[in-house]
Formats: structure tokens, C-alpha cells, sequence
């Protein structure tokens, strides 16, 4: 793979690729990475979101894309459908430990909550294994790789 396809994403971030655009992830531990993809378009988004909710500081430097998942959904739709994207194409995967705690479980039931309401499904994710797995998303088939601390590989 060319090293300029990869688009990296870090903590607190959202970033949209498309066509032959890969999207990097790493240091996933207490966070949720939120992978959303539309398999007609070919167009997909990745946040590492690493709070339940924003919450509004008020200074705008504090903002990123994918502090939260009230922040990063509107975020990634909005600019997935200016790249061709539609809702009803879209589906949505988690990475995350299986040992996710407190701010962890509560950003999992906001995903939930937020996809059921734009009736976007949740598709089988990563969820289990423990700290410090990366994830990488191909938005041009959808298949995201996920390393474990442990050195194995998941096809999600």
C-alpha cells in the first residue's frame, strides 16, 4: 500500500477518505473507534472518540471532529455525503477492548442510541481483546484490519 493513501487518524479526531484511501488507527484502549461506511459510494469514516459527550468548554481550539459521538456522526455524515455518500447506504462497525469501562460502555450506548435514531445498523465490529489495538479501514471494500497488542490480526 502507498503511505500516501493512508490517512491517520488520532485520538479525538474524525477524518472521511474515499476511493483507494485507507483510514489508520492506533492506541486503542478506553476509546471507541466508530467506523461508518456507505458500500455504494465507496465512502467511509473513522472517529477515535475518546469522550461519552462533548463537553462544550466553550473554546473553539478545544473542539475536534471526534471528541464524542454527538460530535462525530454529524461530523462524518455531513462530510461523507458531500463525497457521494447517502444514510441509507451506511453502516456502522466498532473497534474497541473488550474491557472498556466507564466513559468506554457509555460511548458504546451513545453510538446506539445516536445510529438507531438515524437508523443506521451496527454491524459486527471489534470488540473484544485488550489494549492497544490499531485499526485500519479500507473504504473501498469496507474491510477493516485490526492488530492486537498480541500480534494477531481481525478482518472485521
Amino acid at each position: 500500500m502507498n503511505f500516501a493513501e493512508i490517512k491517520n487518524v488520532i485520538t479525538g479526531e474524525a477524518v472521511v477518505a474515499s476511493g483507494a484511501e485507507t483510514l489508520y488507527t492506533k492506541g486503542i484502549e478506553s476509546c471507541v473507534v466508530i467506523c461508518v461506511w456507505d458500500h455504494e459510494a465507496k465512502v467511509g469514516g473513522m472517529a477515535h472518540v475518546a469522550l461519552p459527550s462533548y463537553p462544550g468548554l466553550g473554546a473553539r481550539s478545544l473542539f475536534s471532529s471526534g471528541v464524542s459521538p454527538e460530535v462525530a456522526f454529524p461530523f462524518l455524515i455531513s462530510t461523507m455525503k458531500r463525497k457521494g455518500a447517502s444514510v441509507k447506504n451506511m453502516t456502522v462497525r466498532l473497534v474497541c477492548t473488550g474491557d472498556v469501562k466507564n466513559s468506554g460502555s457509555e460511548i458504546i450506548e451513545l453510538t446506539n442510541r445516536i445510529t438507531s435514531t438515524l437508523n443506521i445498523p451496527v454491524a459486527p465490529g471489534s470488540v473484544k481483546g485488550h489494549i492497544g489495538k490499531s485499526a485500519e479501514f479500507n473504504v473501498k471494500s469496507g474491510v477493516i484490519k485490526v492488530r492486537h497488542s498480541d500480534g494477531s490480526l481481525e478482518r472485521v
